[in-house]
């Protein structure tokens, strides 16, 4: 069911734009192909594709100018470790106007990036700083299926996949021509939308103290934030929770308390 996702996007890839603002996740344990759609792609759009780590575009200032003029940045190994910041992925992602970066040397300048980003690993991504929906919502997150017990893997799939190479272009036209007939809004299945809402609930575990019964939400009760962070970390030490910063929890509350009842 998550063919027709990863159809439309390769062919998504295929034009030098941006305007389905997303990118595409693809984890799971290992051994299931993950590496060698990545590199088939690699080999598909020559060039026009880079291999890259979505953690040194946050983490090292020059990389984004390797993007310039790119259709597409393959991160076939993303590390375990959370993001330092996503400002720059959530930037280029979404860009519609020149963008800027730099190279060793020469001024910041405006560029061109309408690279798409393809991300693939064992793991999620994971920020120090935001979980927030802006964010997750620029991700569609495929999970792969359990290699077969007892399978014999072929060490030359991928040679035999690029031999079929003009049939996948084709293949990824295809996907592209119902993803411009959907207005840029991707077939997305009910697993990889579950996907998507397992992240967001891993990433952020205020909603689930909010919900739960120790606290009892009515137009009169009245808590400090001091005293309601207390009793967050509380809850997370009583269910095997980590605990997010004072700064992130009140963050929350501000930003998101409304929807909950909260002011």
């Amino acid at each position: 069911e998550d063919i027709p996702t990863i159809q439309e996007y390769v062919g998504y890839c295929l034009l030098p734009l941006t305007d389905a603002q997303k990118m595409l996740l693809i984890i799971g344990r290992g051994g299931e192909g993950k590496s060698t759609f990545g590199n088939l792609l690699l080999g598909m759009f020559g060039s026009a594709a880079l291999n890259g780590s979505l953690h040194s575009l946050e983490a090292t200032r020059f990389n984004s100018a390797e993007l310039e003029h790119k259709l597409l940045m393959v991160d076939d190994d993303m590390k375990l470790d959370a993001l330092p910041s996503t400002n720059k992925i959530k930037t280029i992602v979404t860009a519609q106007e020149k963008i800027m970066v730099e190279k060793k040397g020469i001024q910041p300048y405006p560029a061109t990036v309408y690279s798409r980003l393809i991300g693939l690993g064992n793991y999620a991504l994971e920020s120090f700083n935001d979980t927030s929906a802006g964010f997750f919502r620029r991700q569609i997150i495929i999970r792969t299926k359990d290699a077969v017990r007892g399978r014999v893997t072929d060490p030359f799939m991928l040679s035999h996949l690029r031999t079929e190479l003009p049939a996948i272009f084709l293949w990824a036209v295809e996907g592209l021509m119902r993803l411009l007939s959907n207005n840029f809004q991707f077939t997305l299945s009910d697993r990889a939308k579950n996907n998507l809402a397992e992240v967001m609930l891993e990433a952020n575990n205020i909603p689930d103290f909010i919900h739960d019964p120790i606290l009892e939400l009515g137009s009169y009760n009245q808590v400090s934030s001091t005293e309601l962070y207390q009793t967050y970390c509380n809850w997370c030490e009583n269910n095997g929770e980590d605990c997010q910063s004072r700064k992130r929890f009140v963050k929350f509350l501000r930003e998101s308390g409304g929807r909950y009842g909260i002011q």
